[in-house]
């Protein structure tokens, strides 16, 4: 599920009975988008080591 997108793209949104508060989109669009720190632990985390791994080398040359 991706959120209160998901559900006006899919038509559950249209549903007399489906009539969510300004808070409870936002409760929603939260939970939906839980899953974007693993995304940043996957991809971006291993890049960032790599930067430090070369920041230290070069420091370590220097001194």
């Amino acid at each position: 599920m991706d959120g209160i997108g998901y559900l006006q793209r899919s038509g559950i949104v249209d549903y007399p009975c489906f009539k969510f508060s300004s808070y409870e989109e936002l409760l929603l669009n939260f939970f939906s988008s839980l899953y974007y720190p693993i995304y940043i632990f996957i991809f971006f985390k291993p890049f960032v080591n790599h930067l430090d791994k070369s920041i230290k080398k070069i420091r370590d040359k220097d001194k």
